[in-house]
């Protein structure tokens, strides 16, 4: 009983080195590194919104455009005046 408990921890303790190892190589070796640059979350933003709007190139529709974002900030601004009053 005695040397059948020492076999079995000696076999588990053997192994358990042999997986410590390996993430020891994983984590420091270079074949094991990926060298795919991985895209950020930003980037994929920016593709994913190139892709599905479309340029103006439309000089009217560029004015218009414009005109409203300018409104916009009017009204923003007015609003804010008329709260902190």
């Amino acid at each position: 009983m005695n040397v059948t408990l020492i076999v079995i921890f000696g076999l588990l303790g053997f192994f358990g080195l042999i997986v410590l190892a390996v993430i020891m190589v994983k984590r420091h070796s270079k074949w094991f590194k990926k060298d795919d640059d991985k895209p950020t979350e930003s980037q994929i933003v920016k593709e994913e919104l190139d892709r599905v709007l479309e340029k103006v190139d439309n000089e009217e529709t560029i004015k218009a455009m414009a005109e409203y974002d300018q409104q916009k900030i009017v009204k923003k601004d007015e609003n804010n005046n008329k709260a902190s009053h």
